[in-house]
């Protein structure tokens, strides 16, 4: 009797398993539910996509994504269906319209706009040299700066270091 009991267990067991899973999908349709799958977001967290999460809600919603493509709908279909259910907070990735899309474009705006004004800056203080540097070089004083009398005084003390 035990034994009758035991194989009845398993029966129900792989029963249930298999209608919960339904019919398999032929493979186009196996990959768009990955695809689907990776672009929902489990809803008990909001952490993790429904591909990898393993809360009971993500398992249902793997069922129920593979039932939809069964009867005949489509991906973006499928994927209002979870945005009228949860939001657009459901999805992996925002839709790149209106904000959205500002929202990607502004650090590179800014990024550009930082390097601009660093640029300027730049020219400025190079641009701002004192009046006696004007002219200089790095090497020191062109030898037109230096007056003659001037230029006889370190000639002589050149000399008494010496």
């Amino acid at each position: 009797m035990k034994r009758f009991e035991f194989y009845l267990v398993l029966l129900l067991i792989f029963s249930v398993t298999g209608t919960v899973y339904g019919k398999a999908l032929s493979p186009e349709l196996e990959v768009v539910a990955k695809k689907i799958e990776t672009e929902l977001i489990a809803p008990c967290c909001m952490v993790q996509q429904v591909s990898v999460h393993s809360s009971p809600i993500a398992n249902e919603m793997k069922v129920d994504i593979r039932k939809m493509l069964a009867v005949g709908k489509t991906r973006q279909e499928i994927l209002d269906h979870y945005i009228e259910k949860y939001g657009l907070e459901i999805l992996s990735s925002p839709p790149q319209t209106g904000f959205n899309r500002l929202s990607v474009w502004i650090p590179v705006i800014s990024l550009l706009f930082g390097f601009v004004v660093i640029a300027v800056i730049i020219k400025i203080w190079v641009g701002s040299r004192p009046k006696y540097l004007k002219g200089a070089s790095a090497a020191g004083p062109a030898d037109d700066d230096i007056d003659e009398e001037t230029s006889k005084r370190i000639e002589r003390e050149l000399k008494e270091i010496d």
